[in-house]
């Protein structure tokens, strides 16, 4: 992971008295996992080398968020403290780190630059909305979210990409061996033609990740876009249902964060210590074994049936007003319900937020454990519920 940092040091220092300094703090860096290079030209983070470097610091801002970088002499700590409050009361999100060596410096630097590296990441991020979020989705986000992270919407009509539709005999024949009996080859040539049109989509509006509202499929073209969206995800391109803008978001940032595969899912159940999570579409890749039924709500098209691999997972969940959701949980064994939607993700994890102040709800799981990394996005000013 790299770091571009920007030295900062009163004119009442020799610099080259600070160089030692400097590579002590390079190599606590290092050990957090980071590669820090020193540049005059870095505009969003800073290391804070001496005090009296306040100003200096306020002048050479550029592009939040911001990462201040502090140490236990020469006054650093102090002027880092001055920095954040005047960035705190402009309402620029900034994180302050204190380096001192210690295993817990060195751990919470490695969240908090890992948060810090995929929010500059987010930064002029195209994400494609292909048609209005489901109308179902009252606590989707109404854009504000995309306007904090830096990701411009790109609006795509259905109906442009619906002109585009085409069988892909390959992506058929690829999934035909995992077929049961209820989805025949018809079933999956007719729900292979979402595949190809949201490729083209995606290469003609230079898309970084899409979400649709893949329900006007299932109602004007009698099949799903399960499909079609799980091959986007098998290749790490994040792909989010229903036009969901807050569950697309959520899973472009937790795939900068984690470099893992997000499954979206609904809340299909909380009670007694566990949550059951489940949607019709999930990434092959995530799963031990996987087979090809119809879509649940409307038993057509295509829906994926996958056993999670995972035996611990992240569930996290972006809000609007800088809130967000996550937690750990471990898998728990769920044999296939018929009543719910075809994957389905049984987690031991407490339920009581979803009952008291859920932020909606598609929520996103990730494989293995993350809930420190997400976290330190309290350091830039979000809320944990």
């Amino acid at each position: 992971m790299d770091l571009f940092l920007r030295p900062i040091a009163s004119f009442l220092h020799d610099p080259a008295s600070l160089i030692p300094l400097r590579e002590k703090l390079r190599s606590w860096l290092l050990e957090a996992g980071v590669e820090a290079s020193f540049s005059p030209d870095a505009q969003s983070a800073f290391l804070l080398l001496t005090g009296g470097t306040e100003a200096l610091t306020m002048a050479h801002k550029r592009e939040a968020p911001i990462l201040l970088l502090a140490h236990p002499w020469h006054n650093s700590l102090p002027s880092a403290l001055e920095v954040k409050a005047r960035l705190d009361r402009e309402g620029i999100p900034a994180a302050l780190l204190f380096l001192d060596g210690s295993p817990e410096s060195i751990n919470r630097a490695v969240s908090v630059i890992k948060i810090f590296r995929a929010l500059q990441k987010m930064k002029g991020k195209r994400l494609g909305v292909i048609g209005p979020p489901s109308d179902w989705l009252v606590a989707s986000s109404d854009g504000e979210l995309a306007k904090k992270l830096g990701v411009e919407l790109v609006h795509i009509p259905m109906d442009k990409v619906f002109s585009r539709l085409t069988k892909d005999q390959g992506l058929a024949d690829c999934y035909e061996t995992v077929a049961v009996g209820e989805v025949n080859k018809e079933d999956l040539l007719k729900a292979s033609t979402f595949y190809p049109a949201l490729k083209e989509t995606v290469k003609e509006e230079k898309l970084d990740a899409l979400t649709v509202r893949c329900f006007d499929l299932v109602e004007q073209k009698k099949t799903s876009g399960c499909l079609a969206i799980a091959e986007l995800l098998n290749q790490g391109f994040i792909a989010a249902c229903e036009g969901d803008l807050t569950a697309g978001l959520t899973m472009m940032l937790g795939q900068e964060l984690s470099g893992e595969i997000p499954f979206m899912a609904n809340v299909a159940r909380a009670g007694a210590a566990e949550v059951m999570f489940t949607h019709c579409t999930i990434a092959p890749s995530l799963t031990l074994r996987y087979r090809l039924r119809t879509h649940f709500e409307s038993n057509l098209g295509i829906g994926i049936e996958g056993e999670y691999a995972s035996s611990e997972v992240t569930v996290s969940r972006l809000g609007e007003n800088n809130r967000f959701f996550v937690q750990t949980g471990k898998v728990l064994p769920s044999p296939p319900e018929e009543d719910l939607c075809r994957t389905q993700i049984r987690v031991k994890m407490d339920f009581s937020y979803f009952f008291e102040h859920p932020l909606g709800n598609h929520h996103i799981v990730w494989p293995g454990d993350h809930r420190d990394d997400w976290l330190a996005l309290e350091a830039f000013g979000w809320k944990s519920k």
